[in-house]
């Protein structure tokens, strides 16, 4: 997924207000969107002055949601079971 410069700084600069909608495309269908709040954990460090954009991870970004939502739910993911990827998140 590629991620341009405008949308990492906004990230940055206003992290609670900041939302990523990623919509999953199934053979050609798109299907429900998920949300992370927050996504500037996801970036990386800020962007460089001449960086226009790079490229994140869809995996990652999952892992990140996946994770938001246990720890949301929780408010700490003990969840040891692989499949979670909750532990996976936190590395």
């Amino acid at each position: 997924m590629t991620v341009t410069r405008n949308e990492m700084l906004a990230a940055y600069n206003a992290r609670d207000a900041y939302i990523l909608a990623l919509a999953p495309v199934e053979r050609g269908i798109a299907q429900e969107p998920i949300y992370l709040p927050n996504p500037a954990r996801v970036f990386g460090p800020e962007p460089g002055f001449a960086e226009v954009s790079r490229a994140i991870s869809v995996e990652a970004i999952r892992r990140a949601i996946l994770y938001e939502s246990c720890r949301t739910r929780y408010d700490q993911c003990y969840n040891l079971d692989p499949r979670c990827g909750c532990m996976a998140a936190l590395y």
